[in-house]
């Protein structure tokens, strides 16, 4: 993995490619492999920088969830999706979002996954919106009401989230309050 990672970053007998690379490294850093350590922590910042370490988290999972190069896995694909959509990756917040809807590596939790549809719809991604409503169908009256606890505790007024996620305009990602 961290060979890998080498050969992406330099663009030995491969295109260079940086967010390749640092997810090389993190799988190779979580696997116990010391050196990808430092490796990791140099290609952050210029990850940061060249802003590819949450397309490289997503990448990541991506390889777990599908099986190319890592033996496939749900559960570890949905650690990966985790770490990315909390650096704000939209394609990884609906992925996850899927995988808590369906019970794929995580228990079923419906309540948040339409919290991550709700979060992939502010960064711009419409489909999210269809998602949740079609979700929302699905949800018992208990989970709507852990729901609105969730958003309530992060400080989000639940009937605007609800309303703003069964409204036909397109979503603002500047609007709204609370969490980003």
């Amino acid at each position: 993995m961290f060979n890998l990672g080498v050969s992406y970053y330099n663009g030995d007998g491969v295109s260079a490619d940086p967010t390749l690379a640092y997810a090389w490294f993190l799988l190779a850093q979580e696997a116990g492999n010391a050196a990808a350590g430092d490796a990791v922590k140099r290609s952050a910042a210029e990850g940061e920088r060249l802003g590819v370490t949450s397309d490289a988290l997503q990448q990541a999972a991506e390889m777990y969830l599908k099986g190319d190069d890592l033996q496939q896995s749900d559960s570890e694909a949905a650690k990966w999706f985790d770490m990315a959509s909390k650096r704000g990756q939209p394609q990884a917040m609906m992925t996850l979002a899927e995988m808590y809807w369906k019970g794929d590596g995580v228990g079923v939790d419906r309540p948040e996954a339409y919290y991550l549809f709700f979060l992939a719809r502010r960064t711009g991604m419409a489909e999210a919106k269809t998602r949740a409503q079609t979700l929302w169908l699905e949800m018992s009256k208990e989970e709507i009401k852990h729901l609105e606890k969730k958003l309530r505790d992060l400080r989000f007024d639940p009937q605007k989230v609800f309303d703003s996620m069964q409204d036909q305009s397109v979503p603002n990602p500047a609007q709204g309050s609370g969490h980003p």
